[in-house]
């Protein structure tokens, strides 16, 4: 039971107005639940049945969640449960927004580093974090 390879800790998923995907493996019979918390209030609740067509017992499950607005941090949280048995699996600090991949020439006209003075003026006006760098 698990995740598809990239789905991990510390990502993001796209948000509102499109659903994001989550999919991953089970054992064929299996009921799979995906939950979104925040805060220990529930954002969305997706279930459904990991039906054969993989290899062995092994196959794929995915749900798509209901939109989420811009921000985090959250859990997303999977289960499978199997006759008895009860899988989980918890992804943490998973945020929801949009991701802008930048790259080009040495002609760009703008570096980050000259656009990083104005990510405190993005927290005032969003009220949070909303501008993550990643080098």
């Amino acid at each position: 039971f698990g995740f598809g390879s990239y789905y991990a800790n510390h990502m993001v998923l796209q948000k509102e107005p499109v659903r994001a995907v989550i999919w991953g493996y089970g054992i064929v019979g299996a009921i799979i639940h995906v939950i979104v918390q925040r805060e220990n209030t529930t954002f969305t609740h997706k279930m459904t049945a990991v039906k054969e067509g993989g290899l062995g017992n092994i196959s794929v499950w995915n749900v798509s969640l209901e939109p989420v607005g811009p921000g985090g941090p959250f859990l997303i949280i999977a289960e499978q449960t199997y006759f008895r048995r009860v899988d989980k699996i918890v992804l943490k600090d998973v945020y929801f927004g949009d991701i802008w991949l930048c790259g080009g020439q040495s002609n760009m006209a703008m570096t980050v580093s000259q656009v990083i003075p104005f990510f405190p003026l993005l927290e005032e006006l969003y009220g949070e974090k909303s501008v993550l760098l990643s080098g």
